[in-house]
């Protein structure tokens, strides 16, 4: 699928297109809640800035859309990088010039068929009326005499002001916004005055017009926030970046899964600068990811789209300040409703047959270590609850004894947060001790020499994944329960019943602590030994 750049979208209810943008994360803060003015079509449009600018192109014909589109697009860019520099004062020549342009706009474009008279007549009248605080809502307000005058003269040139600024892509502080208002203010008498001449059939010089000094933009703002990198940067170049980075501070398995969805996406993007990366792009590579590579949207949405946002979210740190924008903060693909068939823990006769076949499993003597992983990792975590991967990484070291309980110590785990888990006595009695033992040093479930230098994959993954195949291979399980991820929902379903408190449960299977306070529980090995003395046993 070809990548495209932003693009209008479309209702499919009523078939008109839209233009969706989000307001870089960078000034956020700034614009939220606030607006912009940005041209569709032939006019201008006020649009409240939220989680995303959404505006109405007015059309239903796809190539009017992408013209409007574009237009806008582009504006609204070109106001965000204004607000990067912050708001800006103008001159006292600078704010007549601009409300010059407002003059020429209207005396010009409206001089050869200006209407009656009193058309223009009534406009310097309402604008009189404005200037004097009684126009419009502001008439109705509470507060002193010049709050409601401003507000009135606000509420009836504000708009042209909005638009002169918009088109000159400029935002001021609020002292120029005074200035700027009450010159726009006598411009729009002006041109209003001389339109009722024309209409009058007097087309005389008009001395008003020579009043107006020529528009003469500010000069840039220096950026004080270190500058982009000037050569381009491939969605690779950025992954690789932030990959060196994290080295010691993301778990392996976090950089394996971000690599898989960043080499998608620079697959997807193929050369393309990431800094030119919208959300629709972002959101194109997910459907491509669904539609083409076949990967379920839950996985994309809580996979690919997260190692997106965060690797960008990463790139826009001060200190780095490699883009100034994430385009996947946000996304997410609509996921199909899943009516669950039945619970995801074993039940009783499905947990017998696996328990029963690791018992019986025949040790051969390859040394690879595969017999042992399945011999011992299904009442390992029988009895704890914990990952066959956290299990499958366990050393022989790792089996000691800690306050007169035999324990192990889960070193590596899904949250990188290592926990010492006591051994139940049913593990003890089947020689599980003996087996550590008899090993002495060094992985307990995979031979290290076996496992290829520079493998992408590490090898108590790759035995995890092996474990979980054999159990499939049993035969005793539907599809939609997982072969070794099923033993979670089971031990801690079984310590209910065992009255074993929460607090126990989580420690021992490794479950986050739902709220501050609670992470501060941390029950020390000899209380969750005892508890486990009231786990009742597997009998098969």
């Amino acid at each position: 699928m070809a990548l495209s750049m932003a693009r209008p979208s479309r209702d499919k209810k009523t078939g008109v297109w839209y233009l969706r943008q989000r307001p870089p994360a960078d000034i956020k803060a700034k614009v939220l809640g606030g607006s912009v003015t940005i041209p569709i079509g032939d006019g201008f449009r006020v649009i409240k800035v939220g989680e995303t600018v959404e505006a109405s192109l007015g059309t239903k014909d796809a190539n009017v859309a992408k013209e409007r589109h574009a237009q806008a697009d582009a504006t609204l860019r070109k106001l965000w990088e204004a607000h990067r520099h912050g708001p800006q004062r103008l001159t006292q020549k600078q704010v007549q010039a601009l409300a010059g342009k407002l003059y020429f706009l209207l005396a010009e474009t409206m001089g050869d068929d200006p209407g009656r008279p009193e058309t223009w007549l009534n406009v310097i009248i309402t604008n009189a009326k404005a200037k004097a605080g009684r126009f419009g809502r502001a008439q109705l307000r509470f507060g002193t005499e010049s709050e409601i005058k401003a507000a009135a003269i606000e509420e009836r040139f504000g708009g042209w002001v909005d638009i002169l600024l918009s088109k000159e892509n400029l935002v001021v502080d609020s002292e120029t916004r005074t200035r700027l208002l009450n010159a726009v203010a006598f411009s729009f008498d002006a041109a209003a005055l001389r339109l009722a001449k024309n209409a009058d059939g007097d087309y005389s010089p008009d001395a008003a017009a020579s009043r107006f000094p020529a528009w003469e933009a500010p000069l840039a703002v220096p950026d004080k926030t270190p500058s982009l990198p000037k050569d381009k940067i491939t969605a690779w170049d950025l992954f690789e970046r932030w990959e060196k980075a994290n080295q010691e501070m993301k778990s392996e398995g976090t950089i394996k899964r971000y690599r898989a969805s960043w080499r998608s996406l620079s697959a997807f993007t193929k050369d393309k600068d990431v800094r030119a990366l919208t959300g629709d792009d972002i959101h194109e590579w997910a459907v491509d990811r669904r539609d083409r590579e076949s990967v379920s949207p839950k996985s994309i949405n809580q996979n690919d789209l997260v190692a997106a946002s965060s690797v960008f979210k990463w790139a826009m740190g001060r200190e780095r300040r490699l883009v100034t924008d994430n385009p996947a903060a946000g996304l997410s693909l609509d996921e199909p409703r899943v009516t669950s068939k039945r619970e995801k823990t074993f039940r009783e006769k499905e947990w017998k047959a696996i328990l029963t076949a690791a018992s019986n499993v025949v040790i051969r003597d390859d040394n690879s270590g595969l017999d042992h992983a399945c011999r011992w990792t299904p009442w390992l975590a029988a009895y704890s609850g914990a990952r066959i991967r956290e299990l499958c990484f366990l050393d022989a070291e790792d089996i000691r004894m800690e306050e007169g309980t035999w324990v192990m110590d889960l070193r590596q785990t899904k949250t990188g947060k290592a926990r010492t888990v006591p051994l139940h006595e049913h593990l003890v009695e089947q020689g599980f001790i003996e087996f550590a033992q008899s090993k002495r040093k060094g992985p307990l479930f995979y031979n290290p020499k076996r496992h290829k230098k520079g493998a992408s994959t590490p090898p108590d993954e790759i035995r995890a994944q092996e474990v979980a195949d054999w159990v499939r291979g049993l035969g005793v399980l539907p599809t939609t329960v997982a072969p070794t991820h099923g033993w979670r929902g089971t031990f801690k379903t079984r310590a209910i019943g065992a009255d074993m408190d929460v607090r126990i449960r989580d420690a021992i299977a490794g479950h986050s602590a739902r709220s501050v306070a609670r992470d501060y529980e941390q029950p020390p090995v000899g209380m969750l030994a005892e508890a486990l003395k009231r786990f009742p046993r597997y009998e098969t």
